[in-house]
């Protein structure tokens, strides 16, 4: 399967077969769903299944000839309006929805994320949580940015751009012998060595923790408390006050 624009489409909903048929319709042009299926390499029951729920989203439409339907994508400039009003009908919801948000009982947040996405969900806390001006930086041990930007590229691409336009900062204890990351221009990196940098990231910043473990399956907890967080960081602070300074090069 086509993966150019496979994080996007996911971001807006579309299944991996809703993606391949979007593109190809749009590609080819109009089909009926025996030729969508031949194009595609698609089961023509899935084909089927897929074109009903994207005629339900308004993303392909239907044309009779004959006693044949043929389907045809929407112009991308029609999905991105699609898409608009969508956002647009949520957001008059919004603040009726606010006011019916449970008060919390307790001031402590814990949430856990495990699979693939646990990455990507960690970025996006993390990306939606901060605001300018910070007290103090994120600081962080065993945060590998390279992975993040291997594996989420546009996620993290993101990240890098939010922080150099806010103003913000981060200070990323590494393991000694690792590179610091080229793109991560509002980052200083020390390093110690391999005893020192546990196998799982963790971050601090504001009130807000986030524990990133290695291995399969991959787990994300996150932590929104403000004595949590304080905890962490008098913790971290002793390592990042030890470590030796890393030259960017």
């Amino acid at each position: 399967m086509e993966t150019k624009y496979t994080e996007q489409f996911k971001d807006l909903g579309f299944t991996d077969n809703e993606i391949r048929i979007y593109l190809t319709l749009l590609r080819t042009g109009e089909m009926n769903a025996y030729g969508v299926s031949e194009k595609t390499g698609l089961h023509r029951g899935y084909v089927y299944d897929a074109l009903k729920r994207m005629q339900e989203k308004n993303i392909v439409t239907i044309t009779h000839k004959g006693k044949k339907k043929f389907f045809r994508a929407i112009k991308p400039d029609q999905l991105f309006e699609l898409m608009q009003v969508k956002l647009e009908n949520l957001r008059d919801i919004v603040p009726d929805l606010n006011k019916q948000v449970a008060t919390e009982k307790e001031d402590t947040e814990v949430g856990i994320y495990t699979g693939k996405d646990a990455f990507k969900t960690m970025v996006v806390h993390v990306l939606e949580s901060r605001k300018a001006p910070e007290k103090e930086p994120l600081l962080g041990v065993g945060i590998n940015e390279a992975e993040f930007e291997e594996k989420i590229p546009i996620i993290a691409q993101k990240y890098f751009n939010m922080i150099k336009e806010k103003g913000l900062h981060d200070k990323l204890i590494i393991q000694t012998g690792t590179k610091p990351y080229p793109q991560a221009k509002n980052t200083e990196y020390r390093s110690l060595p391999y005893e020192y940098v546990s196998s799982s990231a963790i971050a601090v910043w504001s009130d807000r923790v986030a524990i990133l473990t290695s291995g399969t399956p991959t787990t994300y907890i996150s932590i929104k408390n403000q004595k949590i967080a304080d905890t962490f960081r008098k913790q971290l602070t002793p390592l990042w006050k030890m470590a030796k300074h890393v030259k960017k090069t």
